[in-house]
């Protein structure tokens, strides 16, 4: 099983990406990042998805973070994924 992270969960994007990765059989989402929900459970902002995701925690944004991961989604907005990829190690 191939573990990922989300960043910029929270949003619309990377809330259909949690969604979606609920029925891909081979990911499983280990981080997801949503600095204005850091410290909420995904549940509940997104209560559809409390099955699937019932001790998943948004996380401040940290590279570190993604660190071990085998991919990264990023759902950020533009302006700010310019500045957070290339600091990180996922490149």
């Amino acid at each position: 099983m191939k573990q990922v992270g989300i960043l910029g969960g929270s949003g619309y994007t990377g809330s259909e990406l949690l969604r979606l990765l609920t029925t891909h059989p081979d990911y499983e989402v280990k981080v997801v990042t949503g600095d204005s929900m850091a410290g909420h459970m995904v549940h509940e902002l997104y209560p559809s998805l409390a099955l699937a995701y019932p001790n998943l925690t948004y996380q401040a944004m940290k590279p570190e973070f993604m660190d071990g991961l085998d991919a990264v989604f990023c759902a950020l907005p533009h302006g700010i994924s310019q500045t957070v990829v290339p600091k990180s190690s996922i490149m």
